[in-house]
C-alpha cells in the first residue's frame, strides 16, 4: 500500500513535469523575469545593471542564468529550456534520495518511499521545482555534494563534493549554509591539520570570488542586488522562529521529529555513525531561518530543510521499524509514513493546468496586439514573443528594492 502511494505520487509529478514544461505562460510569477536574466547572459549583457523601466534584476545569485545556457542553445531561449533544466535537477535529486536511503537501509522499498515523499511534497515546496528558478539546482548540488563526501573512499573523492556545495551557494545564497557544513564535516572527519585546503577552497571560491570578482563578472550592481538588498530585508523578530516552526509542524511534523530524534540518538550513542547527511541537517535548519529573516519571502525558502527532513526523517523511521515489534503490535514506522503522506496531501486540481490554458494565453496575446497603446503588466514582467510590455520591470524586483530602502546606485 505504501509503495503504491509513493509510486502514485512520483508518477503524478512526472505527469506535471510533462504538462508544465511546454506551457507558454508563467507557472510562477517571476519566470519571465528569470528568462530576461538568461537572455542578458546570452547577449553578454551585465545581469546586475542599473535599474531600468524594462528590467530590474532579482536578488538571486547568478549561476542558474549561466548554467542553463547550453540548454537554450539546444532548445532555444524560452521557458521550455529553463523548465527542462530545472526538471533534470529535480529528477537527479529524486534519484539521489532514492539511492541514499536504499543504500543506508539496504532496502529499495525504503528508497522508493523516500522518493515518493519528495514527490508528495511538490505543493508544500511551493510547486517550484519544475519552474524556471534556481531552487532545483540549489537542491541538486546540495545533495550531490554530500553524496560524493559520503561515497568518497579517497581524499580526491571527498574533494569533488566540496566544490558542488560551493556551487549551491552560487545558485542561491542559502547554499552558503551547506558549503560551510561540508567544510566542517570534512574537518571533523580529517582534523584541522589535513583540512586547511578545504577552507582555502571555500574562502577563494566563495567570499573572495564574490567580493573581488562579482562586479567584473556579473555587472556593476552585483553586490547591491545579491548582498545589500537581501540584507535590507532581514528582520529578526519572533516571526523569524514561529513561521518555520509552524510550517514544518504543518507539513513535516512526523518526519521532523523522526529526523531530530535520530540525530540526537546517534550523537549520544555512536558519533562515528553520523554521516554527511546527518551532519548537514542543522545547516539545512539554518537555511530555513535564513529564509524566514525576510518576512516577505515565499515558502520556497523552506525547500532545503524540507528535503533534508524527508531524507533524515525516513532514515529515522527505518531505524525505528528495525526494532522488534511485539505480537499484534502496531508498526509505528508504517503508521508514521502514512501520516507523513497525509500531511503532504493537496488537491491535484491546484497544480494541473486547465485544458483551455494554451488557448487563453493565445487570446491574451491577440487582445494585447489589438490594444491601441502600450501596456504595463507588473505582475508578468516581459513577454518572450513579439509583443513587448512598456515598461516591463517586474513588481517583485521593484518591491524588493523598496523593502530594502530603495537606496544605492541602482535605486529607482
Amino acid at each position: 500500500m505504501l509503495g503504491a502511494l509513493a509510486s502514485a505520487n512520483i508518477l503524478f509529478v512526472m505527469f506535471l513535469w510533462v504538462t508544465h514544461a511546454r506551457f507558454p505562460f508563467t507557472l510562477d510569477l517571476m519566470e519571465f523575469t528569470v528568462l530576461q536574466h538568461v537572455l542578458r547572459a546570452l547577449r553578454h549583457q551585465p545581469i546586475y545593471d542599473a535599474a531600468q523601466s524594462g528590467f530590474v534584476a532579482l536578488a538571486y545569485n547568478p549561476l542558474y542564468y549561466f548554467a542553463v545556457l547550453p540548454m537554450t542553445w539546444l532548445l532555444g531561449p524560452g521557458l521550455f529550456a529553463l523548465r527542462l533544466f530545472s526538471i533534470l535537477a529535480t529528477l537527479g535529486s529524486t534519484l539521489i534520495l532514492y539511492l541514499v536511503v536504499a543504500r543506508r537501509t539496504g532496502s529499495s522499498s525504503w528508497g522508493l518511499l523516500t522518493a515518493g515523499l519528495f514527490a508528495a511534497a511538490y505543493r508544500a515546496m511551493d510547486a517550484y521545482l519544475d519552474t524556471a528558478h534556481s531552487d532545483s539546482w540549489l537542491i541538486f548540488t546540495a545533495l550531490l555534494g554530500p553524496w560524493l563526501l559520503d561515497q568518497g573512499r579517497s581524499r580526491l573523492g571527498r574533494w569533488a563534493g566540496l566544490p558542488l556545495l560551493i556551487a549551491s551557494f552560487w545558485f542561491k545564497q542559502h547554499g552558503a549554509c551547506f558549503a560551510l557544513g561540508g567544510a566542517l564535516f570534512l574537518t571533523w572527519r580529517e582534523g584541522w591539520a589535513r583540512s586547511w585546503m578545504y577552507w582555502l577552497a571555500l574562502l577563494l571560491l566563495g567570499p573572495v570570488l564574490h567580493i573581488f570578482a562579482g562586479t567584473a563578472l556579473f555587472g556593476p550592481g552585483f553586490h547591491y542586488y545579491t548582498w545589500e538588498m537581501p540584507r535590507g530585508w532581514s528582520q529578526l523578530d519572533p516571526g523569524t522562529f514561529v513561521r518555520p516552526l509552524m510550517f514544518f509542524a504543518r507539513y513535516y511534523g512526523v518526519l521532523l521529529a523522526s529526523a531530530v530524534l535520530l540525530i540526537l540518538h546517534l550523537a549520544r550513542t555512536d558519533r562515528r555513525k553520523l554521516s554527511a547527511w546527518h551532519f548537514q541537517f542543522p545547516f539545512a535548519v539554518l537555511t530555513a531561518f535564513m529564509g524566514a529573516l525576510d518576512p516577505g519571502s515565499s515558502d520556497n525558502v523552506f525547500i532545503p530543510l524540507g528535503v533534508w527532513t524527508i531524507l533524515v526523517g525516513a532514515l529515522g523511521l527505518y531505524a525505528r521499524g528495525a526494532r522488534p515489534v511485539p505480537a499484534r503490535g502496531i508498526r509505528l514506522d508504517r503508521l508514521a509514513l502514512f501520516l507523513s503522506f497525509a500531511m503532504l496531501l493537496y488537491s491535484p486540481r491546484s497544480v494541473i493546468l486547465s485544458r483551455h490554458a494554451d488557448g487563453q494565453y493565445a487570446a491574451l496575446i491577440r487582445m494585447l496586439h489589438a490594444l491601441p497603446g502600450s501596456v504595463y503588466a507588473p505582475w508578468i514582467g516581459q513577454l518572450p514573443g513579439d509583443y513587448r510590455f512598456v515598461p516591463a520591470a517586474h513588481w517583485t524586483a521593484l518591491d524588493d528594492m523598496m523593502r530594502a530602502g530603495g537606496k544605492g546606485p541602482q535605486a529607482v
